[in-house]
């Protein structure tokens, strides 16, 4: 029997499945974001449609594959763990969709090219391929679109799961979040989290909804969150960011997914509901 070396034997364990779930998400997150950038016009839009069918068919294997890894453990496939599987295996055949539509858009600006000879005069002249092209780009942006926050929601159904039939070992180390904060660290898991840079003034928003920079700013401190920059094609590359979990944000999240969600704070000065006021008696 060989001893394991050092290296294998502080090795970090593999990711859980819902680990493996929020790290798709954020896959689905940056293909979404590249996918906004796409165009079907400009003399490079041929292959910069082509070289993304790569990146959406491999989305698609990895679902499938992550679904495997979840048949492989140690849980009793309840409705609501068959339900998760089920609701994965659509998004795999949504994305494979997607890739044909995006294959669908190459073939059509192939087709444009050809008739248009390479001139944007005559290519003008021929618009119907390039907006059908268009159209078909537009399909697959719809159809991978909610993933993201599809896939967040199933690795919370997994990892309550297998907190509740105990197949899954406790966190060992607890960091205590605000509701805030645990509101800002799913939502960076959707995809959902932007920062701005505009004139130096620094701002964020979850889905257009302005946040306080603080509580970002106060996950980026435990080294939960980190900024990665959209595609140079994205409509609002030049001043935004896109927020998205960290290595250790992942392993984070995935544990606090098995848990209740934090109750949101009330704050002083909050309406409350007025008493009911007493019925008036009747009188004879």
């Amino acid at each position: 029997m060989t001893t394991p070396s050092r290296d294998e034997q502080h090795a970090a364990p593999p990711p859980t499945a819902p680990e493996q779930l929020l790290e798709l998400a954020g896959d689905f997150s940056r293909h979404n974001d590249a996918l906004t950038a796409l165009t079907a016009i400009g003399p490079s839009a041929t292959s910069n449609v082509l070289q993304h069918v790569a990146f959406t068919q491999s989305l698609a294997r990895e679902t499938l594959a992550t679904i495997a890894v979840i048949k492989q453990q140690p849980l009793h496939h309840t409705h609501q763990v068959q339900d998760t599987l089920v609701r994965l295996k659509q998004l795999a055949y949504l994305t494979t969709e997607a890739a044909d539509h995006l294959l669908d858009a190459v073939d059509l600006l192939r087709a444009a090219r050809e008739q248009g000879a390479g001139s944007p005069d005559q290519l003008a002249a021929h618009p119907e391929p390039l907006r059908a092209a268009s159209r078909r780009i537009q399909l697959a942006r719809e159809l991978t679109a909610l993933a993201p926050e599809a896939i967040v929601e199933a690795a919370e159904h997994i990892a309550r799961e297998s907190h509740r039939q105990k197949a899954a070992e406790p966190h060992p180390q607890e960091i205590r979040l605000s509701p805030a904060q645990y509101t800002a660290l799913r939502a960076a898991a959707s995809g959902h989290v932007l920062a701005t840079d505009l004139f130096g003034k620094q701002s964020a928003s979850i889905r257009s909804t302005r946040v306080p920079i603080s509580t970002l700013r106060s996950l980026q401190a435990k080294r939960l969150l980190q900024h990665e920059m959209l595609p140079p094609a994205h409509r609002d590359a030049a001043h935004q960011s896109r927020i998205r979990l960290s290595p250790a944000g992942i392993t984070e999240l995935a544990a606090l997914l098995s848990r209740p969600r934090p109750a949101p704070q009330t704050t002083k000065g909050a309406l409350q509901p007025a008493p009911a006021k007493p019925a008036p008696s009747r009188t004879r």
